[in-house]
């Protein structure tokens, strides 16, 4: 059994459940001759969805080589000698523009041709529009599909042609068909009279037996009929019995249910939110497979391939974007405290999370107020990681301080509201007084926070 690795095999989730075998190649020939035979190739592309055909081709556009598959011993080569690693990353790049959907990144696209042109749909997010046609493989893609559809419309030369043929055959069988069928026809009429006599018979014999039984049915008549009409009255009753019975039991719980609130947990769901708790075991083992991941480098590239992999957990889970920033932090600050000097290199993660799509100062702060309420530990250093997220512009001090005040604040259910508020106090001080004497200094945001 080959390897399997993920779909595509830049992908590092070990519970990712699209699958396909590791290459295998295999370097056949000498000199001139010498040509990469990729063994594996009909059993990568079944599990891709497509025809190895298009595997092949892409290779050898890739590569500037000659490619070809030979259907019927299911083989695939490419001249000229290929390292495996090298024929594994085309394979990627291939994943990238044929079979992975551009909106949510899994391989759920069907490919199909209309009008010259190659169309994709995703069975995953509803995605439809146009492939790569760009690409030297469209060419090959638009003319091997229209193969095997039929190859489309013939000509009218074709056509008439065909009509000519049929027409001559016809002629040339029917001088020696006529003889033939006069024998067919007598057969024919002998076998209608023996049938019509037969159903003469039948139906005389149908009328004596009707005659007979005409008199006893009528009473059997009348009595189905009582029946049917007392089931009726006995249906009506009980329908009406079971709808006042409704209506009271409605009016009853009209009243208890508005505004009732289901407690999971620790953590509260209002009615209408489908949205998962902070402790729910998905949530939990969501920030296990998010640990896995590799979040050390700080470049943008890095930084987009972390989120995409994090929108798919989420979108395997359905959890929320809120929810989706509290397993972030509980990823990325599990092993040490949310501090000041820990968040620093991981703004970048963050601002991430927060801007796609833009999430409100409620919801963000719901993270960390949830985060400091399972690790309490670490909620002194609250105040310097809010001014941290100040200073890189990710929350704003007008809803910082709305949303924290103690005199305006709204109330907030968030499990750890009440001590991230009181954790807070300094730091929406701070905020304060900052905004009476912007006019004064501009450097205001360097003010000193050791003593919080």
């Amino acid at each position: 059994m080959a390897k399997l690795l993920n779909i595509p095999s830049y992908i590092n989730d070990p519970s990712y459940r699209y699958k396909m075998p590791a290459v295998t190649t295999r370097i056949e020939g000498r000199g001139n001759g010498i040509k990469t035979n990729i063994c594996n190739c009909a059993d990568v592309a079944s599990a891709l969805k497509v025809p190895p055909s298009y595997i092949t081709k892409w290779l050898g556009c890739q590569l500037g080589a000659l490619s070809k598959w030979e259907d019927d011993a299911e083989k695939s080569i490419v001249n000229g000698a290929h390292e495996t690693n090298v024929v594994a990353e085309q394979i990627d790049k291939f994943i990238e523009k044929y079979v992975i959907c551009p909106k949510c990144k899994l391989p759920e696209v069907d490919m199909t041709v209309k009008k010259g042109t190659i169309i994709g749909g995703c069975k995953a997010c509803g995605w439809a529009g146009d492939m790569d046609n760009s690409h030297k493989l469209a060419k090959f893609i638009v003319t091997s599909f229209t193969e095997s559809s039929g190859g489309g419309k013939k000509d009218k030369a074709a056509r008439r042609a065909e009509k000519q043929a049929k027409q001559k055959a016809g002629a040339a069988g029917s001088d020696d068909s006529d003889n033939e069928s006069e024998e067919i026809k007598k057969k024919k009429d002998k076998k209608d009279k023996k049938d019509k006599k037969e159903k003469k018979e039948k139906k005389e014999k149908k009328k004596k037996d009707k005659d007979d039984d005409s008199d006893d049915s009528d009473g059997e008549k009348k009595a189905k009929k009582e029946k049917k009409d007392k089931k009726e009255k006995k249906d009506k009753k009980e329908k009406k019995e079971k709808k006042a019975k409704k209506a009271e039991a409605s009016e009853s719980d009209s009243d208890s249910d508005k505004g009732a609130k289901v407690k999971k947990g620790s953590a509260d769901k209002t009615a209408g939110d489908d949205d998962l708790v902070f402790d729910d075991e998905v949530i939990t083992d969501s920030i296990l497979r998010v640990r896995k991941l590799e979040s050390e480098k700080a470049s943008s590239k890095a930084i987009e391939k972390y989120f995409d992999e994090v929108r798919m957990i989420q979108i395997q889970n359905a959890f929320s974007a809120k929810m989706r920033l509290y397993v972030v932090l509980g990823a990325l600050f599990a092993e040490s405290e949310l501090t000041a000097k820990t968040i620093k290199p991981k703004t970048g993660y963050i601002n991430k999370m927060v801007s796609h799509p833009q999430m409100t100062c409620k919801d963000i702060c719901f993270a960390f107020e949830v985060f400091y309420h399972v690790n309490k530990a670490s909620i002194k250093a609250f105040p310097h990681v809010l001014k941290e997220l100040f200073d890189d512009e990710i929350l704003n001090e007008k809803d910082l301080i709305q949303h924290y005040d103690p005199e305006g604040a709204s109330s907030v259910d968030t499990p750890g509201y009440e001590d991230a508020k009181k954790s807070a106090e300094p730091f929406i001080s701070w905020l304060k007084q900052s905004d009476d004497s912007d006019s004064e200094s501009e450097s205001g945001s360097d003010v000193d926070l050791g003593n919080i």
